[in-house]
């Protein structure tokens, strides 16, 4: 609003209504007028002339008015001062064309008051201040239209184009004279706004977006068409939907997070972990997505330091809501906005799950590789003390006979080291110690002879069998795999107390490469045992257990805690494996897993050994001294020449002098220094025809069945008694008798 002093003319002839407008002037000292007056239109011309006058106050009866020339007049001398007329009676009519003739005003002099003459001077004060700011504003106006980087165009009522702008001459290639009369081509709707597609004189094709209003061009009606290019726009989305579309085809889930946790955007892999979210229009909570644990525990502490500006790599573990868990690799990376400054957080999800099933499976079985070889070095040197012990109770046995007194002790003794060696025996199995025998053979009669002596005194258990018709063969060691299977009897046995029921079955079956790799074996062709019970069940980490050397869940001491070790070891000793299912109510399942074999099934018989004397020269090695003092005493016993050697240096000096006079060797596998294996490779440079018996405190594992491959003529297991030595020697050395 203007409130500055302004200079009013009054062109009135009446000295009276002169003196009245004076005063209400005087009552107005917010206008801040003076006056100035003229009794004739002629004398205020002049005062208009000299300038200086804000708005003029003209009544129609003054001497010298002529009509509406007169006002004419008087608006040409005033330029852009405004004119109210004066009146001394209501003329609608002279009111209207006083209007028309440039007055801002028509006034009946007998109803105006100070307050409602000066709210109408400082009304046409104001609007010429308006005019003349407009004025001012035109040209600046006109360059904005001009220069306006979005196309104008004005169009007739029939799209007849009528006017445009340079940046319409560039949207459409054509120049303003070329456009001028021509048709728009686009559809005239008002309102929100419409997408075009103008394709320029080149053949270009570019993308608008359209608003259309109504306005007048001259007199006539018109519309007003803003066009801005958005190709640039267009193209940014089309990419910006071909990266959605990638995004949404990704296995991997993906989520932008904002810098207060908020879930910005997901892709369809990560609502199918979490689940979609119920208002996807609503700014959600991270946590309120993925639940509080996830958040608290796997992602809030890497988001804040992602934020911080790291990038981030990290693997945890994140719970579904099925309950489920998965093993998750997490990236966290910073992203940014346009200006540069960080904006939130792109975290990206990858399932390695079965990766670390696998890698768990390895660190498993390395764990139990590691166990194996300290288990069978421990059955190794106990089988060596055992050699010392069943050695001298043999030599004893001989010169006491039924009545002695000690015999029963005797008995007792032998009985105690046949029970040790049994353990040592299972040590060995667990240690991977080796095959005995390996036969083709028919899982089926193997574990149904097996199941039905094992079922003779278990009445209070219900057995169910189930054979799979035309089963491969195995090669395996029967009498081992017998206490495989009588192990796993009994271990369901026992964890049915109070009855159940008890399930083998046997089937072929195929393992891709996939499937053998989770169990650590090849891919092809295997039988598969299962035994099933309905007992109480194992939880998770006895399950992890289960197989270690010692570990038990029998009280009281009645498991020695290397039945399930041994099944173990003797399953992977014959390139198998074994898989366990249990939860903790629902019984626990066996799986094993052995190669097929083209071969035809045989049955392994077993050979009753009988004492058996001999007179020939034998050369025993070994580095324990025990050994060597039991092991003469035994061979002289069954009337062999006997000679000693402490090690290999010593058998290989032993044999150069007397090797002529020597018949067989018995030969200790581990030694220090020179081994069982370098020596009796030395020894088949002095003589390729020597005759060898391997003999260890190991089963016959890998490196004895290496020397055997070699040309060594037999393996012999400590402990051993007299009559299984007799007998392999004899064996060896009539190698033509049965």
């Amino acid at each position: 609003m203007t409130t500055n002093e302004c200079t009013i003319l009054l062109i009135e002839k009446d000295y009276g209504h002169q003196r009245l407008f004076n005063e209400m002037l005087a009552q107005a000292p917010e206008l801040g007028c003076s006056m100035l007056t003229a009794d004739s239109l002629e004398n205020g011309m002049k005062c208009l002339a000299g300038g200086g006058i804000d708005v003029v106050l003209y009544d129609l009866a003054t001497p010298g008015h002529n009509g509406d020339d007169s006002l004419a007049s008087l608006r040409r001398t005033a330029g852009d001062t405004p004119i109210l007329v004066l009146n001394d009676q209501e003329d609608p009519h002279l009111a209207q064309n006083a209007l028309r003739g440039g007055a801002e005003d028509f006034l009946v002099k007998e109803t105006i008051h100070t307050s409602m003459l000066s709210r109408v001077i400082q009304t046409a004060r104001d609007r010429r201040h308006y005019r003349t700011t407009w004025k001012a504003l035109q040209p600046r106006m006109n360059a904005l239209i001009t220069n306006n980087a979005d196309a104008i165009v004005v169009l007739n009522k029939q799209g007849i184009i009528r006017f445009t702008n340079p940046a319409a001459e560039t949207m459409f290639g054509r120049r303003h004279e070329e456009l001028i009369g021509t048709p728009f081509g686009f559809p005239l709707v008002g309102g929100a706004s419409t997408e075009i597609d103008i394709i320029s004189r080149g053949g270009g094709r570019r993308v608008a977006e359209m608003r259309l209003v109504a306005t007048d061009w001259g007199q006539e009606p018109a519309y007003l068409a803003s066009l801005r290019d958005i190709t640039v726009r267009k193209r940014a989305e089309d990419k910006l939907r071909k990266y959605e579309r990638i995004m949404a085809s990704t296995s991997s889930p993906i989520a932008l997070v904002d810098r207060d946790y908020h879930l910005e955007a997901e892709n369809n892999a990560f609502r199918e972990w979490f689940g979609p979210r119920h208002a996807p229009e609503k700014i959600v909570h991270l946590k309120a997505v993925i639940g509080a644990h996830n958040f608290e525990t796997q992602v809030e502490c890497s988001l804040a330091h992602c934020l911080a500006g790291e990038e981030i790599h990290r693997q945890g573990q994140m719970r579904m809501p099925d309950g489920s868990v998965r093993y998750t690799e997490m990236a966290f990376y910073p992203y940014f906005d346009t200006d540069k400054s960080l904006a939130g957080v792109i975290w990206n999800l990858r399932d390695i799950s079965q990766t670390k099933s696998l890698e768990e499976q390895l660190r498993q079985s390395q764990k139990m590789e590691a166990i194996g070889t300290l288990a069978g070095g421990i059955a190794h040197n106990f089988n060596n003390l055992l050699m010392g012990i069943q050695g001298r109770i043999s030599l004893m046995q001989i010169e006491a006979d039924a009545e002695h007194p000690f015999k029963e002790h005797l008995e007792g003794i032998e009985d105690q080291v046949r029970s040790a060696a049994d353990l040592t025996k299972q040590l060995l199995g667990y240690a991977r110690g080796g095959k005995y025998e390996p036969v083709p053979t028919d899982m089926n009669h193997l574990v149904a002879r097996n199941f039905a002596m094992f079922c003779r005194t278990r009445r209070e258990i219900e057995m169910h069998e189930a054979y799979a018709a035309n089963l491969w063969a195995v090669e395996i060691d029967q009498n081992q795999f017998s206490q495989v299977l009588v192990n796993l009897f009994v271990n369901a046995w026992q964890a049915m107390p109070g009855g159940g029921k008890l399930s083998v079955t046997t089937a072929n079956t195929e393992l891709d490469r996939d499937q053998a790799m989770a169990y650590g074996i090849r891919a092809g062709r295997y039988v598969r045992v299962d035994v099933i019970d309905t007992g109480k069940g194992m939880d998770a980490d006895t399950l992890k257990r289960i197989f270690d050397p010692f570990f038990t869940t029998k009280k009281g001491g009645r498991g020695s805690g290397l039945g399930l070790a041994s099944v173990y070891g003797i399953v992977s000793n014959h390139n198998g494996a074994i898989n366990v299912e249990s939860e903790v109510g629902q019984g626990t399942l066996f799986s094993i897993y052995l190669p097929a074999s083209d071969a035809a099934p045989r049955e392994q018989r077993r050979t009753v050994i009988q004492p058996l004397k001999g007179h020939e020269t034998v050369l025993l090695v070994d580095d324990e001294e025990e050994i060597l003092k039991i092991g003469r005493m035994m061979l002289l016993k069954l009337g062999y020449r006997v000679l000693l050697a402490a090690g290999g240096q010593d058998a290989l000096a032993v044999y150069r002098e007397k090797g002529a006079e020597i018949d067989l060797i018995i030969l200790d596998m581990i030694m220090p220094g020179m081994s069982g294996s370098d020596t009796f490779d030395q020894l088949r440079t002095l003589n390729p025809d020597v005759k060898v018996l391997l003999a260890s405190g190991y089963s016959l594992n890998q490196r004895a069945s290496q020397i055997l491959a070699r040309g060594c003529d037999g393996f012999l297991q400590k402990p051993f008694d007299l009559a299984s030595l007799s007998q392999k020697l004899r064996c060896m050395l009539d190698p033509h008798d049965d």
